[in-house]
């Protein structure tokens, strides 16, 4: 990972929310010194994106307590996992393939969740090395399956900041963030027509 690159779409995105007076950024937990490093040695055959390890750089999870879930969706949607939460999650998971064959095609086995809206549905990055979408974002829609949000967590941490931009996320007036999802959905298309809905 570049030690000098700083300034991503992440920090960028929350430092807009920040502007525009989110009150979630006032949740967000510290930045990780050493983002990745329990997940190289819990996860075996799969590689965590640079982008994912920026991610917990820039906050590792949230602080939730005394919190409801619609205060805590850093983009209308998602509260996103610290490294701990993700690695939990994925162990859960990991017992559940064991356990059900038919669960590795509801939920592919080289993704990682990092984030939930808290239903059920996951944010997943590919980290299967070998895979052609390694490093895209999708969507796991709780009793739906996956479909793809972002080619990368950089794209979609832009994308957000075009929904925000272009007022398909604002800041409502309990200081959370909303969003119209026909709004973010069609500008989402836009950015990224060729994947997966």
């Amino acid at each position: 990972m570049d030690e000098s690159k700083t300034n991503t779409p992440i920090s960028t995105y929350i430092e807009s929310l920040s502007k525009a007076g989110a009150g979630v950024v006032a949740h967000l937990r510290e930045g990780s010194s050493a983002p990745g490093k329990a997940f190289e040695t819990k996860v075996k055959g799969l590689m965590l994106p640079d982008e994912v390890k920026w991610l917990w750089r820039t906050f590792d999870g949230m602080n939730s307590e005394d919190t409801t879930l619609d205060q805590l969706w850093l983009e209308g949607c998602f509260y996103f996992f610290s490294e701990a939460e993700a690695l939990d999650d994925f162990m859960i998971t990991q017992r559940l393939w064991e356990k059900d064959e038919a669960f590795k095609d509801y939920w592919p086995q080289g993704f990682f969740p990092i984030a939930t809206p808290g239903d059920g549905s996951r944010m997943l990055v590919d980290c299967s090395p070998q895979s052609e979408t390694f490093g895209a974002v999708f969507e796991l829609f709780h009793g739906g399956g996956v479909s793809a949000l972002a080619p990368s967590l950089f794209d979609y941490f832009t994308l957000a900041r075009k929904w925000l931009e272009e007022n398909a996320i604002w800041i409502d007036e309990d200081g959370n963030v909303d969003r119209d999802f026909d709004r973010s959905d069609d500008i989402q298309q836009q950015m990224f027509p060729d994947a997966m809905y």
